[in-house]
């Protein structure tokens, strides 16, 4: 009786978590590039992701900037360095926000 409580608890927060993620897309960017272009005239779109990136920003449709985290950074770094063709890439993400930056469990190309 015992293992199956903690088996439902476990079952019960686990789809807690999930009901919790949600999903933006946009535009996968370059932070590194973003941040030495403030205060510039460059539009951010000058700012795609390379091989070589390995911070990232998604610019979603309202224009905000979310940052990724860590675990973000290296699955975006990952796609990228599997990646072929041009420079805008269009991404999904979905995971938690806190605040300006996003808690990432999945990436995904468009």
């Amino acid at each position: 009786m015992k293992s199956i409580l903690i088996l439902g608890l476990g079952l019960g927060m686990m789809g807690a978590s999930l009901c919790l993620a949600e999903s933006w897309n946009g535009k996968l960017l370059d932070a590194a590039c973003l941040e030495r272009q403030a205060g510039s005239q460059e539009k951010p779109d000058a700012c795609g992701p390379s091989r070589m990136t390995t911070m990232f920003v998604v610019q979603i449709q309202d224009g905000r900037m979310l940052r990724l985290d860590s675990t973000g950074n290296a699955k975006a770094a990952e796609m990228m360095h599997n990646a072929t063709g041009p420079r805008s890439v269009t991404v999904t993400v979905t995971g938690t926000q806190n605040g300006r930056t996003l808690r990432v469990e999945t990436i995904e190309l468009q």
